[in-house]
C-alpha cells in the first residue's frame, strides 16, 4: 500500500507521542539521577516550555519560506536525538542544554505536524485532526509506562533505541509521502489591531491557560504518584499513562464528537470536565484515587487543543502555519511562567494546592475562549480615518 499524506503525518504524531511518553515516564528517574529538587525542576520545566514556545513562534515565520515537509525532515530526527541526550544525562551540565534542544525541536515539530494535519483535514473534507491527537495520546499512554519501567529496570538511557526508532520511522514516512506545501505569500500574521484586541489573541490565551494545566498533568503526574507510593516507583509512569490513555480514548472518537456538537461546544464541555478532574487530583491523597483523577483530566483535556488549533487554522487557510505560530506565541506567556509557579506552589504549600491551580487555569481558558468566540461572531469595526 502506497503511503499517504494522512498516514505520514499520523506517524509524526505517533513519534511525538512515543518520545514524549518515554520522557514523561522517565522524569522521576532522571530527576533523581541528576539531583534536582521541586523548585529547580519547575524552573527547568519553564526553560523547556520557553524553548518550545520560542520554536513555535519562529516556526510561524519559517513557514513563509520552508514547507512543513522540509521542517519536519529536520525537526523529527532532531527531537529524537536530543531526547536521547536528555535521558543519558547524569549532570546539570549535560542535562540543561539537552533539555533546551529537546524543547526547540519539540516545539517546531508540534507546530508543523498540527499545520500539516489541518491541511490534510481540509483536503479530505472532514474532521480527522482529533484522531491524530488520539494516536499521539495513545502512544504517550503506552510509552510513559514503558519509560518508567525501563528507567527503573536499567536506566533512563536504556530508552535510546526506542527513541531513535520512533524518530527514524516518522522521518522516512515524511520523506516519501508528505507533499511540499508552501504558504501563500502576503499577510502571515494578523493585522495590527488584532494583535491587541482580536479574537486570535484571546484564542491564544485560552490555548496557553489550558495547555499550562495539561503540561503540569503530564510533567508532574509521575512524580506525584511516585511520592504517594514510593514502593511503586517502577510504575509511576502509570499517572501520565492513564492521563494519556483516557485522552486517547476520547480523541480517537473525537472527530465524531466534533461533527455532532461542533468545536465550540466541545471546547466548553471539555474545559468543565478538566477543571473538575484537577480539583479531584488536588483533594485525593492515595495512589488509586489520583490515578482515577488523572484519567478524568485526560478525558477532559483530550479534544480541547485539537479543536482550538482547528479553529485557528480555519481563520486563514492560506497561512495555517503562520496563524498557529501566532496563537502559539500568545499562548507562550502562560505556558512559560506556569511550570515555575507550579513548582513554587508545590514546594511551599502542597501538591493539592498546585493541582488546584490547574483547575483555575481551566476556568480562565473557558473565559478567554468564550470572549474570543463572541468577538469572532461580532467583529469590531476598524476605523480608517
Amino acid at each position: 500500500m502506497k503511503p499517504t499524506p494522512r498516514l505520514a503525518v499520523t506517524l509524526v504524531f505517533a513519534a511525538f507521542g512515543v518520545i514524549g511518553g518515554v520522557w514523561f515516564g522517565s522524569v522521576p528517574a532522571i530527576v533523581r539521577r541528576v539531583g534536582i529538587g521541586e523548585m529547580e525542576l519547575g524552573f527547568l520545566f519553564t526553560l523547556l516550555v520557553m524553548s518550545s514556545v520560542f520554536a513555535m513562534s519562529l516556526g510561524g515565520w519559517l513557514a513563509r519560506f520552508v514547507s512543513n515537509r522540509g521542517l519536519l525532515l529536520v525537526t523529527v530526527p532532531g527531537m529524537a536525538l536530543t531526547a536521547v541526550l536528555v535521558h543519558a544525562s547524569s549532570s546539570r551540565l549535560m542535562f540543561v542544554p539537552a533539555l533546551l534542544g529537546f524543547g526547540l525541536t519539540q516545539g517546531l515539530t508540534d507546530l508543523c505536524m498540527n499545520s500539516e494535519g489541518a491541511a490534510v483535514e481540509s483536503d479530505v473534507g472532514r474532521p480527522i485532526l482529533t484522531g491524530m491527537h488520539g494516536v499521539l495520546s495513545l502512544c504517550i499512554g503506552v510509552f510513559a509506562l514503558s519509560g518508567s519501567l525501563i528507567a527503573a529496570r536499567f536506566s533512563p538511557a536504556g530508552s535510546a533505541p526506542l527513541l531513535l526508532a520512533a524518530g527514524l520511522v516518522a522521518t522516512v514516512m515524511v520523506w516519501f509521502a508528505t507533499p511540499s506545501r508552501r504558504a501563500a505569500l502576503g499577510v502571515a500574521v494578523p493585522p495590527p489591531r488584532t494583535w491587541v484586541y482580536g479574537p486570535l489573541v484571546l484564542l491564544g490565551l485560552a490555548v496557553g491557560f489550558e495547555n499550562s494545566g495539561e503540561i503540569a498533568g503530564f510533567l508532574w503526574s509521575a512524580k506525584l504518584l511516585d511520592e504517594a507510593a514510593p514502593s511503586l516507583a517502577a510504575i509511576a509512569g502509570i499517572g501520565p499513562a492513564f492521563f494519556s490513555g483516557c485522552a486517547a480514548l476520547a480523541r480517537l472518537n473525537g472527530d465524531r464528537i466534533r461533527s455532532l456538537f461542533g468545536d465550540r461546544n466541545v471546547v466548553i464541555g471539555s474545559l468543565v470536565i478538566a477543571a473538575f478532574g484537577f480539583v479531584l487530583v488536588g483533594v485525593t491523597d492515595n495512589f488509586g484515587g489520583r490515578v482515577v483523577a488523572f484519567a478524568i483530566v485526560g478525558l477532559g483535556t483530550a479534544c480541547i487543543i485539537p479543536c482550538l488549533f482547528a479553529i485557528a487554522a480555519r481563520s486563514d487557510p492560506s497561512a495555517r502555519t503562520a496563524r498557529l505560530g501566532f496563537v502559539s506565541m500568545i499562548a507562550g506567556g502562560p505556558r512559560i511562567i506556569s511550570p515555575m509557579i507550579f513548582g513554587w506552589v508545590w514546594q511551599n504549600t502542597s501538591a493539592g494546592e498546585a493541582f488546584g491551580l490547574c483547575s483555575v487555569l481551566m476556568v480562565a481558558a473557558l473565559v478567554m475562549f468564550a470572549a474570543g468566540q463572541a468577538r469572532m461572531a461580532t467583529p469590531v469595526a476598524v476605523r480608517t480615518t
